[in-house]
């Protein structure tokens, strides 16, 4: 199972514990893609990923397989060229994010 925790919150709200915890062990890939209420997919950071526990969860089900992070945000900004630049901004800034996540948890 390919665990969205973006998605997850998107669609379960806070029902996504259960759905974790009945799946875990099941898990083979976590998707990381950061959601906030009223603003859909934003970068990592202003979203409900961080405070919700989840990194702490997979540190606990001693998680070890690969997290991959997903980008479905506007990531070059509105009036903004997507760029290859400024795709590899937007990429670094959220891996910084999510490594402090992880480490965090």
């Amino acid at each position: 199972i390919a665990f969205d925790i973006g998605q997850a919150l998107h669609d379960l709200d806070e029902q996504w514990r259960g759905v974790f915890q009945n799946l875990r062990s099941h898990f083979r890939i976590a998707y990381v893609k950061d959601w906030k209420r009223c603003a859909r997919f934003v970068p990592f950071g202003p979203g409900e990923i961080g405070p919700s526990g989840f990194f702490k969860l997979l540190r606990d089900a001693n998680y070890s397989a690969p997290v991959s992070m997903h980008t479905e945000y506007e990531w070059a900004g509105k009036d903004n060229p997507k760029t290859r630049a400024a795709l590899l901004t937007a990429l670094r800034r959220d891996l910084k994010t999510l490594q402090t996540w992880l480490s965090q948890a």
